[in-house]
Protein backbone atom coordinates (compact mmCIF):
# COMPACT_ATOMS: atom_id res chain seq x y z
CA UNK A 1 0.00 0.00 0.00
CA UNK A 2 1.37 3.45 -0.96
CA UNK A 3 1.86 6.19 1.61
CA UNK A 4 -0.92 8.74 1.94
CA UNK A 5 -0.59 12.20 0.38
CA UNK A 6 -0.15 15.07 2.84
CA UNK A 7 -3.49 16.74 3.66
CA UNK A 8 -1.96 19.46 5.83
CA UNK A 9 -1.45 22.76 4.07
CA UNK A 10 2.11 23.71 5.11
CA UNK A 11 3.62 27.17 4.72
CA UNK A 12 6.45 27.39 3.85
CA UNK A 13 6.20 24.08 2.03
CA UNK A 14 9.70 23.23 0.78
CA UNK A 15 12.20 25.46 2.60
CA UNK A 16 12.44 27.25 5.93
CA UNK A 17 14.79 30.25 5.85
CA UNK A 18 16.43 31.42 9.06
CA UNK A 19 17.55 35.07 8.82
CA UNK A 20 19.50 36.80 11.53
CA UNK A 21 22.61 37.05 13.62
CA UNK A 22 23.09 33.40 14.57
CA UNK A 23 24.97 34.33 17.73
CA UNK A 24 21.44 34.96 19.04
CA UNK A 25 18.29 32.83 18.87
CA UNK A 26 16.58 33.09 15.47
CA UNK A 27 12.92 32.08 15.03
CA UNK A 28 10.71 31.23 12.07
CA UNK A 29 7.06 30.26 11.94
CA UNK A 30 5.61 27.26 10.19
CA UNK A 31 1.88 27.33 9.44
CA UNK A 32 -0.03 24.03 9.44
CA UNK A 33 -3.65 24.08 8.26
CA UNK A 34 -6.02 21.14 8.41
CA UNK A 35 -7.72 21.12 4.99
CA UNK A 36 -10.00 18.18 5.83
CA UNK A 37 -13.25 17.68 7.72
CA UNK A 38 -11.51 15.30 10.17
CA UNK A 39 -9.22 15.96 13.11
CA UNK A 40 -5.50 15.52 12.43
CA UNK A 41 -2.59 14.77 14.72
CA UNK A 42 0.70 16.35 13.71
CA UNK A 43 4.33 16.04 14.69
CA UNK A 44 7.35 18.20 13.67
CA UNK A 45 10.79 16.54 13.78
CA UNK A 46 14.31 17.56 12.79
CA UNK A 47 17.47 15.63 12.07
CA UNK A 48 19.43 18.04 14.35
CA UNK A 49 17.29 18.26 17.52
CA UNK A 50 20.10 19.76 19.64
CA UNK A 51 20.14 22.86 17.36
CA UNK A 52 16.41 23.67 17.49
CA UNK A 53 13.53 24.21 19.87
CA UNK A 54 10.11 23.55 18.28
CA UNK A 55 6.89 24.72 19.93
CA UNK A 56 4.50 23.00 19.76
CA UNK A 57 6.23 19.98 18.28
CA UNK A 58 3.01 17.99 18.10
CA UNK A 59 -0.69 18.12 18.77
CA UNK A 60 -4.16 17.94 17.27
CA UNK A 61 -5.58 20.30 14.64
CA UNK A 62 -9.36 20.47 14.34
CA UNK A 63 -11.01 20.49 10.87
CA UNK A 64 -10.33 23.70 8.87
CA UNK A 65 -8.18 25.08 11.71
CA UNK A 66 -4.61 26.29 11.64
CA UNK A 67 -1.67 25.75 13.99
CA UNK A 68 1.38 28.03 14.03
CA UNK A 69 4.58 26.21 14.97
CA UNK A 70 7.56 28.30 16.12
CA UNK A 71 10.98 26.90 15.26
CA UNK A 72 13.89 28.48 17.12
CA UNK A 73 17.48 27.99 16.02
CA UNK A 74 19.57 28.09 19.18
CA UNK A 75 22.54 30.53 19.26
CA UNK A 76 25.35 28.93 17.33
CA UNK A 77 28.27 29.40 15.04
CA UNK A 78 27.35 28.40 11.51
CA UNK A 79 29.14 25.27 10.34
CA UNK A 80 28.40 25.42 6.64
CA UNK A 81 28.86 21.73 5.83
CA UNK A 82 26.61 20.66 8.72
CA UNK A 83 23.90 23.24 8.06
CA UNK A 84 23.47 22.07 4.46
CA UNK A 85 22.08 18.84 5.93
CA UNK A 86 19.43 20.37 8.25
CA UNK A 87 15.86 19.32 7.51
CA UNK A 88 12.46 19.17 9.16
CA UNK A 89 9.83 16.49 8.79
CA UNK A 90 6.15 17.34 9.25
CA UNK A 91 4.04 14.24 9.87
CA UNK A 92 0.27 13.96 10.11
CA UNK A 93 -2.23 11.19 10.80
CA UNK A 94 -6.00 11.14 11.04
CA UNK A 95 -7.03 11.34 14.67
CA UNK A 96 -9.43 8.71 15.99
CA UNK A 97 -13.01 9.80 16.64
CA UNK A 98 -12.67 8.68 20.26
CA UNK A 99 -10.84 10.55 23.02
CA UNK A 100 -7.05 10.57 22.53
CA UNK A 101 -5.39 9.32 25.71
CA UNK A 102 -1.78 9.72 24.62
CA UNK A 103 -0.35 11.07 21.39
CA UNK A 104 2.92 9.14 21.73
CA UNK A 105 1.03 5.86 22.06
CA UNK A 106 -1.15 6.77 19.08
CA UNK A 107 1.94 7.51 16.95
CA UNK A 108 3.63 4.25 17.98
CA UNK A 109 0.53 2.22 17.11
CA UNK A 110 0.06 3.89 13.69
CA UNK A 111 1.29 1.95 10.66
CA UNK A 112 3.90 3.75 8.53
CA UNK A 113 1.58 3.59 5.50
CA UNK A 114 -0.95 5.73 7.39
CA UNK A 115 1.51 8.55 8.14
CA UNK A 116 1.53 11.55 5.83
CA UNK A 117 4.99 13.15 5.71
CA UNK A 118 6.55 16.25 4.18
CA UNK A 119 10.29 17.05 4.25
CA UNK A 120 11.34 20.70 4.47
CA UNK A 121 14.91 21.91 3.81
CA UNK A 122 16.60 24.66 5.82
CA UNK A 123 18.39 27.73 4.47
CA UNK A 124 20.39 30.28 6.45
CA UNK A 125 20.95 33.98 5.76
CA UNK A 126 23.43 35.57 8.13
CA UNK A 127 22.57 39.16 9.06
CA UNK A 128 24.85 41.06 11.38
CA UNK A 129 23.60 43.90 13.55
CA UNK A 130 26.23 46.62 13.77
CA UNK A 131 25.97 49.14 16.60
CA UNK A 132 28.08 52.28 16.47
CA UNK A 133 28.28 55.21 18.86
CA UNK A 134 27.41 58.54 17.26
CA UNK A 135 29.05 61.78 18.50
CA UNK A 136 26.86 64.76 19.31
CA UNK A 137 28.44 68.18 19.05
CA UNK A 138 27.31 70.64 21.72
CA UNK A 139 29.50 73.61 21.00
CA UNK A 140 32.50 74.66 18.98
CA UNK A 141 34.89 72.58 21.05
CA UNK A 142 32.79 70.14 23.09
CA UNK A 143 32.05 66.61 21.94
CA UNK A 144 29.77 64.26 23.86
CA UNK A 145 29.19 60.61 22.95
CA UNK A 146 25.50 59.77 23.15
CA UNK A 147 23.09 57.29 21.66
CA UNK A 148 23.69 54.50 19.22
CA UNK A 149 22.55 53.61 15.76
CA UNK A 150 21.91 50.08 14.68
CA UNK A 151 22.05 49.08 11.09
CA UNK A 152 21.40 45.59 9.77
CA UNK A 153 23.66 44.41 6.99
CA UNK A 154 23.82 41.11 5.17
CA UNK A 155 27.01 39.32 6.08
CA UNK A 156 29.82 39.94 3.65
CA UNK A 157 32.44 38.20 5.73
CA UNK A 158 32.08 38.58 9.47
CA UNK A 159 34.95 40.13 11.35
CA UNK A 160 36.37 38.32 14.29
CA UNK A 161 35.77 39.63 17.81
CA UNK A 162 39.45 40.60 17.99
CA UNK A 163 39.17 42.69 14.76
CA UNK A 164 36.07 44.47 16.09
CA UNK A 165 37.83 45.15 19.43
CA UNK A 166 40.89 46.60 17.62
CA UNK A 167 38.64 48.83 15.46
CA UNK A 168 36.76 49.97 18.56
CA UNK A 169 40.01 50.74 20.40
CA UNK A 170 41.34 52.62 17.35
CA UNK A 171 38.23 54.80 17.08
CA UNK A 172 38.28 55.44 20.85
CA UNK A 173 41.95 56.44 20.64
CA UNK A 174 41.25 58.77 17.70
CA UNK A 175 38.37 60.40 19.59
CA UNK A 176 40.51 60.83 22.71
CA UNK A 177 43.27 62.38 20.58
CA UNK A 178 40.79 64.83 18.99
CA UNK A 179 39.42 65.88 22.38
CA UNK A 180 42.98 66.33 23.68
CA UNK A 181 43.84 68.58 20.70
CA UNK A 182 40.72 70.68 21.33
CA UNK A 183 41.68 71.08 25.01
CA UNK A 184 45.24 72.10 24.11
CA UNK A 185 43.82 74.64 21.65
CA UNK A 186 41.49 76.09 24.30
CA UNK A 187 44.37 76.35 26.82
CA UNK A 188 46.69 78.01 24.26
CA UNK A 189 43.94 80.40 23.14
CA UNK A 190 43.26 81.36 26.76
CA UNK A 191 47.00 81.78 27.48
CA UNK A 192 47.58 83.94 24.39
CA UNK A 193 44.51 86.12 25.05
CA UNK A 194 45.76 86.85 28.59
CA UNK A 195 49.09 88.24 27.26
Amino acid sequence: MAKLSQVLSIDPLTQITFRGDFREEVSVELSLKNTTNRRLCFKVKTNYPHRYFVSPNGGVIEPSQQQIVTIMLQPTEIIEEEFKLHKFLVQAIYAPDAQINGLETLWKETKQDNIMATKIRCAFEQIQAVTEEMPRYRGSNEVEMTGTTTEVRPDVGLKSTKDRRIESESSSTALLFAVLLVLIGVILFGYLSIK
